[in-house]
């Protein structure tokens, strides 16, 4: 699978790949087929192999269900990266309040916060 190639992009080009061996007379066997599909998947996908391959019997699962849980994971990732991003954005914008708030305060006592002019504290 290349980086850019999307999950269905992938399963067709697999599928087209099984007929086209078929077509030639040797048939891939479907267990074959998702070991060489697991295998062949990018690196953002190495957590959810590990956890398909503990979690299922590799030997007995279906293409159908293999890229139905691929793209499952897939649309879970662009999911955290749209909470991040947007995260992000409202914990920036809530400091950028308390900062303003807090520097028109000191502003306003000529001091800066709780220190005093000569800095007897320190």
């Amino acid at each position: 699978m290349t980086g850019e190639e999307t999950i269905a992009k992938f399963n067709v080009r697999v599928l087209d790949f099984a007929k086209e061996s078929f077509a030639l007379g040797e048939k891939i066997s479907k267990a074959k087929m998702v070991q060489k599909v697991l295998r062949s998947l990018s690196v953002r996908f190495n957590m959810k192999v590990t956890a398909i391959k503990e979690a299922n019997d590799v030997t007995s699962m279906k293409l159908d269900e293999l890229f139905g849980s691929l793209q499952k994971y897939l649309s879970y990732l662009f999911r955290i990266k749209a909470k991040k991003k947007k995260g992000g954005v409202a914990f920036q914008g809530r400091f950028r309040k308390f900062k303003n708030k807090f520097y028109k305060k000191a502003g306003r006592n000529g001091t800066q916060g709780n220190r005093d002019n000569n800095n007897s504290n320190f």
